[in-house]
């Protein structure tokens, strides 16, 4: 009884003794790091994995947060809704003595053609000047929308003021192109203290962007200058069946842009 009772008191000796377990788990980040996505495009988590000196493999405990704008759960997968280059995912575990490791995986959420948003020097070719006048600017911005994927702006349509449309780019695969598309779109803008609408639709074939390196960018589109008129054939907007309009001239237009 004696022996036993020793070995109860050394084997208690010795596992007090034994270090405690301070090291946190390691965790290991899957796929890239940071992460760039398109918007309108598909999120999901690529996943990691958690390993401990003692515990061995955690990857069961860990849990991820995200702020990815998404339309989905919080934390979840879904849709990305919004252009943002400071999303983060967080991944945190604990092991079994309580050590807590982190790891941050960065998000960028991008318009596709990004890289079409910067200077140009915008060439206006007009093919009868009754609406805008060829001329050039020297430098113009041009942007990509935050909330839809390959939507384009330009700010200045035919040089004119307040002139603002937007293209949605399509890749042509068989002819390796890319073309603007300018839908039907009408801008009521005031020349002087008359209210007049101006009428845009683009032409798509000869609407296209030349490189994706250099951007040369051609938007060629049919401009009318509407006016108010009680015999106007045209409605708009369209649930305003009172507010009629008339064509006062119409035009042929081609804006170039070449990177500044």
């Amino acid at each position: 009884m004696k022996k036993v009772g020793l070995f109860i008191v050394v084997s208690v000796m010795l596992f007090s003794c034994q270090p405690k377990d301070k090291q946190a788990p390691l965790i290991f980040i899957k796929g890239d790091n940071p992460m760039t996505i398109f918007l309108g495009k598909w999120f999901k988590d690529p996943g990691a994995t958690a390993e401990d000196n003692k515990d061995k493999d955690i990857s069961a405990k860990i849990i991820m947060t995200h702020n990815v704008p998404i339309n989905g759960p919080s934390n979840g997968e879904g849709t990305t809704n919004l252009v943002d280059t400071s999303c983060y995912m967080t991944y945190s575990c604990k092991d079994a003595a309580g050590n807590q490791a982190t790891a941050t995986r960065k998000v960028n959420v991008i318009n596709q053609i990004h890289y079409f948003a910067t200077r140009y020097e915008m060439t206006v070719n007009a093919n009868n000047g009754h609406i805008v006048h060829d001329t050039t600017i020297s430098s113009i911005n041009l942007t990509v929308d935050n909330r839809t994927n390959m939507k384009m702006w330009f700010p200045k349509l035919g040089g004119k003021n307040g002139l603002r449309i937007y293209a949605i780019v399509v890749y042509d695969r068989e002819h390796n192109l890319f073309y603007d598309s300018v839908p039907d779109q009408k801008i009521p803008l005031y020349d002087g203290i008359n209210r007049y609408l101006y009428g845009v639709m683009g032409i798509p074939s000869q609407s296209k962007i030349y490189d994706t390196i250099d951007p040369s960018i051609d938007v060629k589109y049919y401009l009318t200058k509407y006016r108010k008129s009680t015999s106007g054939t045209i409605i708009w907007p369209v649930d305003c069946p009172d507010s009629l309009w008339e064509v006062v001239n119409d035009d042929i237009v081609l804006d170039h842009y070449e990177r500044f």
